[in-house]
């Protein structure tokens, strides 16, 4: 068997397309800079709200790499999110915002751990994630995007981004990794709080996970890690269908695979998930 980077949830979603996708997503090499202004707020926003990840570096200038200055600028800070004043100004506010939100500031409070690297093992194959926030009973998942109006977001959080099995994979990697004085307790509430990055900027959005929702999701996930496990093992990653693939006229869609995207489409902080 091969040797093979440990696995992220950002990389596993993409078993819903096929192993190929999964190993293509999964071998790319980590960039975090985008030019696209509200992947950038969103990421700056994402920042400034848990305190922790990557710097906010102010720049007056064209984010282009082909001008010596922005060059530069990108040599200082290969991990900064370089955005220019009315940027900055627009994720400060907002972040503020965010942050003065009484429900939130609870959360947050409760959730001193940030931006936290785990590792530990799903199925005997190591696993990985970055968790935004975390305590003794809450684990939390900060998301920004430019419309977090309710039933949109729900889409994103059940179907397109898979949120919720995400969120379900950060937990299993916690209760991995747990201090062994903690296997009896309860398990963490989970939350997502929403931040909608928009010029109206309203006020975040609190979205507890339910424990109905989270048994769903690992369920999802736990699917993909039996079918990925045996792919590892045979250094084997197939495409969509190993046959031919008659198409029927009467044929029924009902059911379909989640609408998966790759984190380079995700808005919600602008950058790979790492899930990360």
């Amino acid at each position: 068997m091969k040797s093979y980077p440990p696995i992220r949830f950002s990389n596993l979603k993409m078993m819903a397309k096929s192993a190929h996708h999964y190993k293509f997503h999964a071998a790319r090499p980590y960039e975090p800079q985008t030019t696209k202004r509200h992947l950038l707020i969103g990421t700056a926003v994402h920042k400034m709200v848990l305190g922790a990840g990557r710097e906010v570096v102010q720049y007056d200038g064209k984010r282009d790499k082909r001008i010596a200055a922005f060059k530069d600028i990108l040599a200082a800070n290969p991990q900064g999110i370089i955005l220019n004043p009315g940027e900055y100004e627009q994720a400060r506010r907002i972040a503020d915002q965010a942050l003065a939100h009484p429900r939130v500031a609870e959360l947050l409070a409760r959730a001193p751990h940030r931006e936290v690297e785990l590792k530990w093992q799903v199925n005997g194959k190591d696993a990985a994630g970055t968790i935004d926030a975390y305590g003794d009973d809450i684990l939390l998942e900060i998301k920004t995007g430019q419309d977090m109006s309710l039933d949109k977001f729900y889409w994103e959080a059940v179907r397109k981004y898979l949120y919720v099995s995400q969120l379900s994979w950060y937990r299993n990697g916690l209760e991995s990794t747990d201090d062994p004085d903690r296997v009896y307790a309860p398990r963490r509430e989970v939350y997502i709080i929403g931040i909608e990055n928009s010029l109206e900027a309203p006020p975040p959005v609190v979205r507890p996970v339910t424990e109905r929702a989270l048994a769903d999701g690992e369920r999802t996930w736990r699917a993909w890690m039996e079918q990925l496990s045996v792919y590892i093992d045979s250094d084997y990653y197939p495409g969509y269908s190993e046959a031919d693939a008659p198409i029927d006229a009467q044929e029924d869609f009902a059911g379909d695979d989640p609408a998966v995207e790759s984190d380079e489409d995700d808005e919600e902080d602008g950058e790979p998930d790492l899930d990360t």
